[in-house]
C-alpha cells in the first residue's frame, strides 16, 4: 500500500513538474521576450524612449570613449551600424551611420537628431560639438544651438518628468521638429561637399 501511495505520488509530482515546466516556456518566457523586445523598440523611438536606460553615462568629460559610445549606442538610431570620431581638443563627436539618412524618414530622423543632440548634451558636460554623419548626409550641432530650445541648463532637464514635458512632448509636433532642425542644425549632403 505505502508503495502504491508513494508512486502516485512521484507521479503526481512528475506531472505537476512537467505543467510548471509548459507553462514557464510556453507563457511566461515568451510574454517577457514579447515584453522586452517591445521595451527594445521603444528604444529606438524618441517620443519612448526611456531616460533612465541613459542615467548611467552622465559624465563631466567626454574623454571617456566608452561612455561616450555606450551613450549613442543607448539612444535611437541604435539599430543602425555605427562608428565614432572623437576630438578632444574641439570637443566633438563625429557618429558615423552606416546607411543614408533618407533610409530613415525624414520627421523620424530629425525627431531623434534632436532627441539624441539633448541627451548627449545634457549627460556629458564639456561636449560642445555633434557631428551625426550618414552616407548620403551629415548634420552638425553645437550645444549653444541646443541650449536655445530650452529655458533652463540642460542637466536640469534629467528628471523623468521635465525630460518627458519638455524634450520629448514637443517631439510629436512636426512643425516644432522641422523648424528646429532647419534652425540649429547645419545639414550637408555629400554632393554639397563635393563628394557625389
Amino acid at each position: 500500500m505505502k508503495i502504491k501511495t508513494r508512486n502516485k505520488l512521484i507521479i503526481g509530482l512528475f506531472v505537476l513538474g512537467v505543467a510548471f515546466y509548459g507553462v514557464i516556456e510556453g507563457v511566461v518566457l515568451p510574454q517577457r521576450e514579447a515584453s522586452q523586445e517591445e521595451y527594445r523598440l521603444q528604444q529606438r523611438d524618441p517620443l519612448t524612449h526611456d531616460l533612465d536606460s541613459i542615467l548611467k553615462f552622465k559624465s563631466e568629460y567626454m574623454g571617456d570613449a566608452s561612455n561616450l559610445i555606450n551613450l549613442f549606442c543607448t539612444l535611437p538610431l541604435n539599430h543602425i551600424a555605427m562608428s565614432f570620431q572623437m576630438d578632444d581638443e574641439q570637443f566633438l563627436v563625429e557618429v558615423h551611420y552606416q546607411d543614408d539618412a533618407d533610409n530613415v524618414g525624414d520627421t523620424q530622423l530629425r525627431r531623434a537628431l534632436l532627441y539624441n543632440a539633448t541627451a548627449a548634451f545634457a549627460l556629458v558636460d564639456n561636449l560642445q560639438q555633434i557631428q551625426f554623419v550618414f552616407l548620403d548626409q551629415t548634420f552638425a550641432v553645437t550645444r549653444d544651438a541646443i541650449c536655445t530650445l530650452y529655458d533652463e541648463p540642460l542637466p536640469k532637464l534629467l528628471k523623468a518628468s521635465e525630460w518627458k514635458e519638455k524634450v520629448q512632448a514637443p517631439l510629436s509636433d512636426e512643425d516644432y521638429v522641422w523648424n528646429c532642425t532647419r534652425e540649429i542644425f547645419q545639414a550637408q549632403t555629400k554632393e554639397d561637399a563635393g563628394e557625389g
